[in-house]
């Protein structure tokens, strides 16, 4: 229980920060995840608060050929250093382990930045329904954009689970966020433009076919229109 005071103490003191509070967030969190929390910072004069987002993951792999998540992240963030600092990336800026009362590591404490927005199935689901189709073509276009940026600088790396839950939009400022980010690079089945198009074709299961063919042709014109 990251709520715990001294647990607190000890976190807060590690990234640095004087007072903060912390939260568990509660609803799905992704399936390989052991809890996600959100840390608040509380301000200062001098400094302005941050929210951060604290995800507890195993310290085991899922398979012997496989790393784990944190060292997945550390591998590829050492071949691309500008991981850390991209916006289009959610991704942990520090790892804590986390060690039982016998000594031995059991999981990892990543801590990144809280996207801003929500996630992008909660936005299609509020829009289509309230009649607003043309926004959901323009955000998939720039989700494919985002895509093609991302294999672009990276290459051609593969985010390994692009879908809607994956995908944070910002209404304000019109940008996404790309979270879940701790398979990128480890092969898979299918490569992001297909995993997308996959998760589309779900979602029209419920809101048409039509948002499966616009969804789609969006997507795909939004991601040819940024290759390079």
């Amino acid at each position: 229980d990251l709520a715990q005071p001294q647990l607190l103490r000890q976190l807060l003191n590690g990234l640095g920060m004087i007072f903060g509070t912390v939260e568990k967030l509660a609803g799905f969190q992704g399936g390989l995840n052991d809890g996600v929390w959100l840390l608040q910072e509380a301000g200062s004069v001098e400094t302005s608060p941050r929210d951060l987002i604290l995800k507890v993951v195993s310290a085991a792999t899922a398979a012997s050929n496989l790393p784990t998540e944190a060292q997945n992240l550390s591998r590829i963030v050492k071949q691309h250093p500008g991981m850390l600092s991209d916006p289009l990336l959610a991704f942990p800026t520090a790892t804590f382990s986390c060690v039982s009362t016998a000594k031995s590591k059991t999981h990892d404490l990543l801590v990144m930045r809280r996207a801003r927005g929500e996630r992008l199935c909660e936005v299609f689901s509020r829009k289509w329904h309230s009649g607003q189709c043309n926004d959901c073509w323009a955000i998939i276009e720039k989700v494919g954009a985002a895509a093609a940026a991302l294999h672009g600088r990276y290459a051609n790396m593969q985010h390994g689970d692009l879908q809607p839950a994956n995908i944070f939009w910002d209404e304000k400022s019109a940008c996404l966020t790309l979270i879940d980010i701790g398979g990128m690079g480890i092969p898979t089945c299918n490569d992001d433009m297909q995993h997308f198009t996959s998760a589309l074709r779900l979602l029209a299961k419920s809101y048409g076919s039509q948002f499966e063919s616009h969804g789609v042709a969006a997507f795909q014109a939004g991601y040819h229109a940024n290759c390079h």
